[in-house]
């Protein structure tokens, strides 16, 4: 994924030696953007971090969120994407506004394979979130036997082991190579082939694994489950509350497609020029637009993970409740008092409030 791993100098070695594909920060990472693209960086993960680092927390900290799986496979995206946020952004604005790699070549192996492992798990995962939505709204009775945590948490570890699995090349190509630029030897963190066939064949299959399965996977599934909420009707019609619910049900999927589709869509498409399409690298502009670009879908990919939270959480009116009861301590001897004024004990508040979620127009399934 170029905007995933991608170093900034693609080696390929052969009879005649060693050469550079890409030398794109050493010629480019001199203007305005040293300073500019750090800023924008830092905004983008910290405004992520803070918000998948909160769906952790109060998934975690309310017991029975543990419970449903919607919210474990939100917690596992939230995982997913913080620390994607964490191995990418950092590194990458070290590497478009610095001329080359101090970390080592442990740190230039490992971050790259979590960055590509966690980028899969995150697209997995949503992928199985679509499912389990389909399943809980198409086929509500039928799938309960299936739509149990112990069958989420099953799910969610065969998701990182197959990223993981389908990672693991990066631990090998990625190393530290150095370069003569100017007189100055330098040094970079890149993935070496032995034969540029290779890494296009790799990372064409990334791009059906990481994208184009997946986002037709999510259409389709997505598509069902809209047909369906607007199919059933009930004994009595549609009630203005079920339409309402609808309504942002519908609203939501179309956003978790479109999110999707066009924060990643530019990284593969820079993939498939790089690797498929013709590129003049001696062109001064050509290589200035190819910079200009990478940056775009970078930020892009930053974007996506930290929307998710948003997307999938923080908009869900129960979400915000979880929020507050996670931050809120209990009363001294477990006592709270409801809206008439009369006193119920904490325990019997949670049961309540268990009741007027399902109770209260649409379930937990559909309201996600």
């Amino acid at each position: 994924m170029a905007s995933v791993g991608e170093s900034a100098w693609t080696i390929t070695s052969g009879g005649n030696g060693t050469n550079l594909t890409a030398p794109l920060t050493a010629e480019m990472g001199t203007g305005p953007e040293v300073i500019i693209i750090p800023l924008v960086f830092l905004v983008i993960v910290i405004g992520g971090c803070f918000g998948n680092s909160l769906v952790i927390v109060v998934i975690l900290k309310n017991r029975d969120q543990g419970k449903n799986t919607t919210n474990l496979f939100i917690l596992n995206l939230s995982f997913a994407d913080l620390l994607f946020l964490l191995f990418c952004v950092p590194f990458h604005a070290w590497i478009y506004t610095l001329p080359d790699w101090i970390f080592g070549e442990f740190v230039c192996k490992v971050v790259h394979f979590v960055q590509y492992c966690s980028m899969l798990a995150s697209v997995f995962t949503l992928v199985a979130m679509s499912m389990d939505r389909c399943l809980a709204i198409v086929y509500p009775l039928r799938s309960m036997r299936i739509r149990t945590p112990g069958v989420a948490l099953l799910v969610c570890g065969v998701i990182w082991l197959m990223s993981c699995a389908t990672s693991l090349p990066w631990l090998v190509v990625f190393q530290i190579t150095s370069v003569i630029d100017g007189g100055v030897a330098l040094e970079y963190c890149a993935d070496v082939w032995t034969n540029l066939d290779h890494r296009a064949i790799y990372l064409l299959m990334f791009f059906v694994l990481g994208y184009a399965v997946p986002f037709a996977l999510m259409l389709v599934l997505n598509l069902l489950m809209v047909r369906q909420l607007w199919i059933f009707s009930g004994p009595n019609g549609p009630t203005v509350e079920s339409i309402r619910n609808r309504m942002k049900v519908t609203r939501l999927v179309i956003s978790v497609v479109v999110v999707f589709g066009i924060c990643w869509l530019p990284s593969h498409v820079a993939t498939m020029w790089f690797n498929f399409g013709t590129v003049n690298w001696s062109d001064e502009r050509t290589i200035r637009t190819v910079y200009i670009f990478r940056i775009f879908t970078h930020m892009l990919s930053y974007v996506n993970s930290s929307l998710n939270p948003l997307i999938y959480a923080l908009v869900s009116g129960n979400f915000r409740k979880d929020v507050k009861r996670a931050f809120t301590r209990k009363p001294p001897g477990g006592a709270l008092t409801s809206q008439n004024g009369r006193s119920m004990t904490y325990k019997s508040f949670r049961s309540n409030e268990r009741v007027e979620r399902t109770m209260g127009g649409a379930t937990n399934s559909t309201q996600m």
